[in-house]
């Protein structure tokens, strides 16, 4: 299951709904402040409604203290808590069953249906409520195969009171009239409505620390829909479930990775957000297998990749206290053999300790991280974070950030042959930057890859990606989807202010000298 389009509407800079198709790698570009980052903390603020209940965050569970939504006021346009906010995913089901109408027995009338859920989405919708004075989450909907299936409603005139509406006729689950008698028992031929109840853990954060999901089941047990309710839980939840999935495995890169100082220990305790800081990094290589260490030490070192210099070492070892009997023995040269077993078994119970350091290439000196320039600890996290997901959505803000041109355009084959390799499941990146070099190659290899004049894991096709270019406008937030061609040349030009600097500079003088030898001859 992937994530294929992001549709939000009155979210931060964005009033008019917007949509964004996310493709294995997916770019951003745009000036500063444009409102790139909108759709990355889109992401963010989903999981915290699905799996928290949360409608009004300020930290969220992957942000942690690098990201601060500043809650439903900060977050709906225009700071106007009289609009809603809306968050629509569009999901590609067809690796998965979303029912397996076997599980059924009992209900003979559900093998006539299809059961081919191929696509689907979820809708998220919330504003401020007046009866509770504060965000709530006020419509949840699914789609399936392009035809709205089933949604929970807030009921404007019952406060936190929901009602669940489901279309029978859905090609999906339509049922028989005589099904319908059987098993339904309110609403009408097309929609039927149940009746309003509670949905608490659709309030503003749950104090219960609920899921959005939580509440759904709360809402369908309150009537006695028969077994037909089951149906209704695989129509209803189980989308917005994998959706959640898929935003758990979601991995969030800042654009501030934090250097990891010299007293540096991995964390224990799992904690997500420790990515948004790039901690989480150096967190995987401490931990990381040898065969691991090697596949990032390629991607750093070797010159057909981004040749940074430098190389990962992570250094094994055990403290030794200076009383104690190895120790004693070492300074004093007494003989080992006559304490052997006892020296043996003090070594044995120390704890294995880690210390990742980065060795120069060209004389085999280890360094601290510290010790090194600061693009080099900037790229690490991002090239750690591409090779440990293995599926889902990694987001990378500026992964060119203080480092060289020539690395910027070598980040290019890492995500494509990311995105390539064999034993990765829906991986997809989804990448803020201004790096035009990082473009470049991206385009250069969806032109080599049409003339044949590419390896196969650095082969790209203008389908497996989609550029963006996000601006700010007198309407909100706008975002321009740039079409690629087969030869690696966009369909049109890019919007104005955009990569022209480069020709600004560079035929500039040009210009300005043709104009000076123009005057000289008279011309």
């Amino acid at each position: 299951m992937s994530i294929k389009a992001i549709t939000l509407e009155n979210f931060k800079g964005i009033g008019e709904a917007v949509c964004i198709e996310l493709k294995p790698i997916t770019l951003l570009f745009g000036a500063n402040s444009a409102g790139k980052s909108t759709i990355l903390q889109a992401l963010l603020y989903a999981r915290e409604i699905l799996e928290r209940g949360n409608t009004d965050p300020d930290k969220t569970i992957q942000g942690g203290n690098a990201v601060d939504l500043g809650g439903f006021r900060n977050l709906v346009h225009n700071h106007d808590a009289n609009l809603q906010i809306s968050l629509r995913f569009d999901l590609d089901l067809s690796d998965i069953d979303l029912v397996d109408y076997g599980d059924f027995p009992d209900l003979p009338e559900l093998d006539e249906l299809s059961g081919e859920a191929m696509t689907a989405w979820v809708k998220l919708d919330v504003n401020w409520g007046r009866f509770q004075d504060s965000p709530v989450q006020a419509d949840y909907e699914v789609g399936i195969n392009g035809i709205v299936a089933v949604s929970v409603s807030a009921d404007d005139h019952a406060g936190a009171r929901h009602q669940v509406r489901f279309n029978s006729q859905h090609p999906w689950f339509a049922l028989s009239d005589e099904a319908k008698d059987d098993f339904i028992q309110v609403g009408d031929a097309d929609w039927i409505t149940t009746p309003t109840a509670d949905l608490e853990s659709l309030r503003r954060g749950s104090s219960r620390g609920e899921s959005l999901f939580d509440g759904i089941r709360n809402v369908l047990d309150a009537h006695d829909m028969g077994e037909f309710k089951e149906l209704i839980n695989f129509c209803l939840i189980s989308p917005g479930e994998y959706l959640r999935s898929n935003l758990k495995r979601f991995k969030y890169l800042g654009p501030i990775r934090v250097v990891p100082d010299r007293s540096y220990q991995s964390s224990e305790s799992p904690d997500e957000s420790r990515w948004s800081t790039g901690l989480a990094a150096w967190d995987w290589i401490n931990n990381s297998s040898l065969s691991q260490v090697d596949e990032l030490n390629k991607w750093l070192t070797l010159e057909t990749r981004l040749n940074t210099g430098y190389r990962v070492d992570v250094k094994r070892y055990k403290e030794l206290d200076i009383d104690s009997m190895a120790m004693s023995a070492l300074s004093q040269g007494t003989d080992f053999l006559d304490n052997y077993e006892m020296i043996r078994q003090e070594i044995e119970i120390l704890p294995i300790k880690t210390r990742v350091l980065l060795r120069q290439e060209k004389d085999f000196l280890d360094v601290a991280p510290q010790d090194v320039g600061i693009g080099i600890s900037q790229v690490i996290p991002v090239v750690v974070a591409a090779l440990a997901q293995k599926d889902g959505i990694v987001a990378i803000e500026q992964p060119e950030l203080h480092i060289h041109p020539a690395i910027q355009v070598a980040l290019g084959d890492l995500f494509i042959q990311q995105t390539n390799e064999d034993n990765v499941f829906n991986r997809q990146f989804l990448i803020e930057t201004h790096s035009e070099h990082l473009l470049l190659r991206i385009l250069r290899r969806i032109r080599q890859t049409g003339e044949g004049d590419v390896p196969a894991e650095l082969q790209l096709s203008p389908d497996r990606v989609a550029v963006y270019y996000v601006e700010s406008s007198a309407q909100g937030t706008q975002l321009k989807h740039l079409s690629i061609n087969d030869q690696g040349r966009f369909d049109e030009r890019w919007p104005r202010g955009f990569f022209e600097e480069r020709e600004k500079e560079y035929f500039g003088d040009i210009e300005d000298m043709a104009e000076e030898i123009g005057r000289l001859f008279g011309q």
